[in-house]
């Protein structure tokens, strides 16, 4: 009976290591992983120390049991997802892809050196004191803009106009911010 190893010549050939999931290839992907993947690509990850296969195709961590690790990684991924949404609120993205909400997340990552530049007018010895001032000005107007609020209101003004309101009318339409 011939010997089930011996490629009929007489001679013995080892049995190559299969992988896990996938299957072997002819030679080693980019980085060392002899198996093949499902799409047929050759397996780019690299191979672990003194195997042929990749820790996914040995069937090591997740690729053990990725049934047991899928919900895990939903539960990750909505977490992920609700901390990206907090950011983008936080820093007032509303639409993802503008070139202002793209600008704010730039300026946001820059932040330190945007408020460098911003201060370095103010810095500048070689300015004069006017333009020094005029720049703080700017900057405190920028960031923290004066509000302003505006009521019409109509006044009791006959032919001789607001002159024949008493001090004590005139009082009470300041207090309720006619003027």
């Amino acid at each position: 009976m011939p010997d089930p190893a011996s490629n009929g010549n007489g001679r013995h050939e080892l049995e190559l290591a299969q992988p896990k999931h996938g299957t072997r290839g002819t030679e080693p992907g980019p980085r060392g992983c002899w198996a093949i993947k499902h799409s047929g690509e050759p397996c780019g990850a690299a191979a672990r120390r003194g195997q042929d296969f990749c820790g996914a195709h040995l069937g090591l961590g997740v690729a053990a049991d990725p049934r047991r690790y899928q919900p895990l990684a939903t539960a990750a991924a909505k977490a992920n997802a609700g901390r990206r949404a907090q950011l983008r609120a936080s820093l007032g993205l509303t639409r993802r892809h503008s070139t202002r909400d793209l600008l704010k997340a730039e300026v946001f990552r820059e932040r330190e050196r945007v408020v460098a530049a911003a201060m370095s007018p103010i810095r500048d010895s070689g300015l004069g004191s006017v333009a020094r001032h005029r720049a703080a000005l700017e900057l405190l107007e920028t960031v923290e803009p004066v509000t302003k609020i505006e009521l019409d209101v109509e006044l009791p003004v006959d032919e001789q106009g607001v002159e024949r309101l008493s001090l004590r009318e005139l009082e009470a339409l300041h207090e309720r911010g006619a003027f």
